[in-house]
């Protein structure tokens, strides 16, 4: 519903933008009707409950649009409880906050502004033709529950589920949509176009698409829905109406043998709030009172970083511009061979990054950092959603707004992806320049259009990769523009103005230039060593406990590659603290070969057993390659840890003892006491392990364990 406010506005954005401040658009997509655009990252648009700017942790009362379309602001009014404003690590996306939702009753909503246009009647005619020709939404959430009954979470949603409404569920597997539609009766079709008959009297079932599977699991994602009604005599006699559903640009969902009723106040059931059977268009929950208690709750549990809608029919070529824009703020990868096949466009049209050229080798763990000026994009640092690769001008901060780095230029962007290869180095890697001793086997694409700034990458090695050591003055950054690294790359280290800094098992190279990566070019780099003191070396290719049918403890490990490898040292503990040598084992010294190591443990103690392995080279040097655990009683944990990986919020969920306490046990078998804790409930408590090293860990609470990794 608008007002003359919305025109108001809307001349208000015009003036404004002639004295140089100009309205943005995602994408710089400007065409139908800008509906609504809420973005988590803009502070001044999130007020707390005294109306102020929200701060990290503060409750959210409103949310303010910034398409400058809406005359209400989405506002906690009417709903049970609030969103959390969200900027701690646990919970950002790549460094952009979000607002989380609890998955039990929070919200927000607009009120008595139900975006959608009236319709007017005269003694049971429609005498306006006020509807939308086209709805499109976009939204970035990543869902945090685990919980497999809990389908049916809306992401947003107006009217009446399932009947008179429009909405979006999303969760860890599955996503829905419904609209109000599924007039495949075209005299029923043409009737309610005239007389205004209520659509859920006509409605033959085709307005839900289904519970449509997706294995992003606990991934923030780019979810998309695109109406197009057909709306017109001929349209319902054509039958020409469509939908379709979409994941990180990829068509979850498609339809088109039906015809939409109207997209207006007619065919959707609204109030201004939560009624039994209608409701206004709401974040976060389901927007009717009735049935909400269904499905664990039809409230969505995670975080919404974005919401954006645009009226009327938007071309592929704009779709690809607004979800470029979103994967590049959000570090969302869009799947190859999606919208306009998965390239990244800039606002005013140009490729950023071309999926063909990139091929499906490297079209994975896309990230960038970017400067677009008409889409209000400024992301100045970036990493992949398993935290193993990071970009960023000046220093890396927490938030993307905490980033002092500016770009020189306006369309300014810089891409990464790689070919999912290992963070370590295969001795047997033969793809190297000449004279290079070793270098990592995961290969990336970079793709420079209109960058002319010194930038810096962080790579998160294979958590043995640097056991035996890393001398940084070994290192070189190698670069080439087709990817065959044996001819034609070239390399660069400290001489040229880069420099590596090794800490932990994360590999920072700053001073990287147009020098090194010239602009507006497609090149390849990885990283290589030029000595035999820094070996890049490899990671076991698996390590595994299991109970045989005798009811011993089989241990088995597989290495891919050994160098100087003189024995290995097997011990166990029953508490991960004391441990006990029972076995060593003979190397192979040097091989190239994939090579299967076995012990057969036949005096384990009932309950869990702990095994650590070492390996010691010829040298003396030895380095711990992690530790495992079985349990002989056959008991099975019933705990569950998400999100799994984690940075700082741990979820636990199952039956818990806590008399004995937490402890997280890393892969040298140290435990670590966790004090940091919540219990909200009986069964379910979160804790703080931001100040975990990263790596991989086992949580051990009363005689029960799950494995996490900390990034």
């Amino acid at each position: 519903m608008r007002n003359p406010q919305t025109s108001i506005i809307m001349i208000l954005l015009t003036l404004v933008s002639g004295f140089g401040i100009a309205q943005t658009y995602p994408g710089n997509v400007s065409s139908g009707t800008f509906e609504m655009w809420l973005k988590a990252d803009d502070s001044t648009s999130i007020l707390n409950l005294s109306s102020n700017t929200a701060s990290n942790g503060e409750e959210v009362s409103q949310w303010s649009d910034q398409s400058g379309n809406r005359t209400n602001n989405a506002t906690n009014n009417n709903e049970v409880t609030n969103p959390i404003y969200s900027k701690d690590s646990a919970t950002v996306i790549n460094y952009n906050p979000a607002l989380t939702f609890d998955g039990i009753s929070s919200g927000l909503n607009f009120g008595n502004d139900y975006i959608f246009p009236d319709a007017y009647y005269l003694l049971g005619i429609e005498i306006s033709n006020s509807h939308f020709e086209g709805i499109n939404f976009y939204t970035v959430q990543k869902p945090t529950s685990i919980d497999v009954t809990k389908n049916t979470q809306f992401i947003y949603d107006i009217g009446n589920y399932d009947s008179d409404g429009f909405g979006l569920t999303y969760d860890f597997s599955s996503s829905k949509l419904y609209t109000p539609e599924g007039l495949e009766d075209v005299v029923l079709g043409i009737l309610s176009g005239l007389t205004g008959i209520s659509s859920s009297t006509i409605l033959n079932g085709t307005n839900s698409s289904g519970q449509q599977v997706h294995t992003k699991q606990w991934e923030p994602t780019i979810a998309r829905a695109n109406i197009v009604t057909g709306w017109s005599l001929l349209g319902a006699l054509l039958e020409n109406a469509s939908k379709s559903m979409s994941i990180n640009g990829y068509e979850t969902y498609y339809a088109n043998d039906f015809e939409i009723l109207k997209l207006n106040l007619n065919s959707i059931l609204c109030s201004s709030s939560h009624s039994p059977n209608s409701g206004p268009f709401t974040i976060g929950r389901q927007a009717k009172n009735g049935d909400f208690s269904s499905n664990s709750t039809r409230a969505f549990e995670g975080q919404i970083a974005e919401i954006i809608g645009y009226s009327g029919v938007l071309s592929d070529a704009e779709t690809n511009r607004i979800e470029s824009y979103l994967a590049l703020k959000y570090g969302i990868t869009l799947e190859y061979g999606g919208t306009e096949n998965g390239n990244y466009t800039a606002s005013d049209g140009t490729t950023v990054w071309s999926a063909n050229s990139a091929s499906s080798t490297y079209h994975n763990n896309i990230i960038g950092i970017a400067r677009d000026d008409a889409s209000g994009l400024l992301q100045k640092q970036s990493h992949t959603q398993d935290d193993s690769l990071r970009i960023y001008l000046d220093v890396l901060d927490t938030l993307n707004a905490g980033n002092q780095g500016s770009f020189s230029n306006d369309l300014s962007f810089l891409l990464i992806g790689d070919n999912l290869d290992n963070l370590y180095s295969s001795s047997s890697y033969s793809e190297k320049p000449y004279g290079f001793y070793s270098r990592l086997d995961r290969e990336w694409r970079i793709q420079s259009t209109n960058f002319t700034d010194t930038f810096s990458i962080d790579i998160v090695l294979n958590e043995f990769a640097t056991i035996n050591g890393i001398d940084t003055s070994d290192l070189y950054f190698i670069v080439d523009n087709d990817g065959d690294f044996s001819t034609g790359a070239n390399s660069f280290n400290s001489s040229d103005g880069i420099s590596f800094l090794l800490n932990g098992n994360v590999l920072s190279i700053s001073g990287l230039n147009t020098s090194i990566i010239p602009n507006n070019s497609s090149n390849f780099f990885t990283i290589g060593s030029g000595s035999g003191n820094t070996p890049l070396p490899v990671e076991l290719m698996s390590f595994t406990t299991s109970l045989n049918t005798n009811n011993q403890v089989q241990i088995i490990w597989t290495t891919s590659t050994e160098i100087n490898n003189d024995y290995y040292s097997l011990y166990h503990s029953t508490d991960a603290e004391h441990w006990v040598l029972i076995e060593k084992i003979k190397g192979a010294g040097n091989s190239v070969e994939k090579l299967d190591y076995e012990f057969t443990h036949n005096t384990a103690h009932k309950g869990i057993n702990y095994y650590q392995l070492k390996q010691t080279d010829f040298d003396g040097k030895a380095r711990n390659l992690g530790v495992r655990s079985v349990n002989l009683e056959h008991t099975i944990s019933q705990l569950e840890a998400y999100p799994n990986p984690v940075k700082g919020a741990l979820h636990i969920r199952g039956n818990l003892d806590l008399s004995q306490g937490i402890y997280a046990i890393n892969s040298l078998g140290i435990a670590i006491k966790i004090h940091d804790y919540t219990v909200l409930s009986e069964h379910h408590i979160v804790m703080n392990v931001a100040h975990l090293n990263q790596g991989s860990y086992f949580l051990k609470i009363n005689q029960q364990t799950i494995r996490f990794t900390k990034l």
